[in-house]
C-alpha cells in the first residue's frame, strides 16, 4: 500500500473551484467596467456633460462681453440711444460680422424666436457635436437652455425651468 501522507499538491476539485471563482470575478469586473452603467459609460456621459457645460460657459462669456459693450456704448459713449434693449444690441452685434466664436464654439442667433445657438463639432465623441439653444430676455439674460441629444431632439438643460 502507498503512503499518501507525504504527497504535496492540490486536488482536482480545489482547482475547479478556484477556476469557477476566478470566472465569476472576471464576469463581475467586466460588467462593472463595460456595462451600460459601467465605468466606461459613465465616463463618456461625463465627457458629454463637460462639453455641454463648456459650450454654455463660452456662450455666456460672449454674451456678457456683448452686453458690456452695450452698456459702454449706451452710458459711456451715448451711441446706443436708438437701441431699445440689450437683446436687440446683442443680436445686432452677432449679425453685424462681429466675431461670434469663442475658441471652438460658434454662436448664431434666431431673431424670430429670440434664441441663440451655440455649436461645436467634436471628434471621437458619442454625440459628434455639441449644440445648445437658449432664449434671451430683453436685458440679455440667457434662459431656458436646451441641448441636442444623440437622436437630434432638443432636451431641457435647466431642470428648474
Amino acid at each position: 500500500m502507498r503512503n499518501f501522507k507525504n504527497q504535496r499538491g492540490i486536488t482536482l476539485v480545489a482547482l475547479v473551484v478556484t477556476i469557477i471563482v476566478l470566472l465569476i470575478l472576471a464576469g463581475v469586473t467586466l460588467s462593472l467596467v463595460a456595462g451600460e452603467n459601467g465605468i466606461l459609460g459613465r465616463a463618456t456621459n461625463a465627457v458629454d456633460r463637460n462639453e455641454i457645460g463648456t459650450a454654455r460657459e463660452q456662450a455666456g462669456l460672449l454674451i456678457s462681453d456683448l452686453i458690456t459693450g452695450y452698456y459702454e456704448a449706451k452710458y459711456v459713449n451715448s451711441e446706443a440711444e436708438n437701441t431699445s434693449d440689450a437683446r436687440t444690441y446683442v443680436f445686432n452685434q452677432i449679425g453685424s460680422g462681429r466675431p461670434t466664436d469663442s475658441g471652438e464654439y460658434t454662436v448664431t442667433k434666431d431673431d424670430t424666436a429670440n434664441t441663440i445657438t451655440v455649436k461645436k463639432s467634436l471628434t471621437n465623441k458619442t454625440t459628434g457635436t455639441v449644440e445648445l439653444k437658449a432664449n434671451m430676455s430683453d436685458g440679455g439674460r440667457l434662459t431656458n437652455w436646451q441641448y441636442k441629444d444623440k437622436e437630434g431632439t432638443f432636451q431641457n438643460l435647466d431642470r428648474s425651468e
